[in-house]
């Protein structure tokens, strides 16, 4: 029986990637394979490793830039990366836009709000 799951997110920068995984406390890895339930396997590009855990969360290259590609049978992966990898993906998506951001030259702050969102304020300079 199959667990894998193909989550909808395009991840078109790698160094955002890798700093959202360093915040979260998660290894990003170069491994060709990710890990899911009974120690099935399936062919990706790169990998997270979860702490405490087998299972493993992988990004596999597509046209638009990576797919994630994770089993979320595990709740240790879902308590790491959120369900359906939400976590994961707000951390990428405000990583990406301050790292943009800070190529231009412009000054960015994050505050988390008491709801769980991230605020974001950049100033041009």
């Amino acid at each position: 029986m199959s667990h894998w799951t193909k989550v909808q997110l395009q991840i078109k920068s790698i160094p955002a990637l890798k700093q959202a995984c360093k915040e979260l406390g998660l290894q990003f890895t170069d491994e060709k394979q990710a890990v899911g339930f009974g120690s099935l396997r399936t062919a990706v590009d790169y990998n997270i490793k979860i702490p405490n855990t087998r299972y493993t969360v992988g990004f596999k290259k597509t046209e638009d830039g990576y797919a994630m590609v994770a089993d979320f049978y595990d709740a240790t992966l879902r308590n790491a990366i959120g369900n359906n990898g939400d976590k994961l993906k707000q951390t990428y998506a405000v990583c990406a836009a301050e790292m943009e951001a800070r190529k231009k030259g412009w000054m960015v702050t994050r505050n988390r709000l008491s709801n769980g969102k991230v605020k974001l304020s950049v100033r041009v300079r």
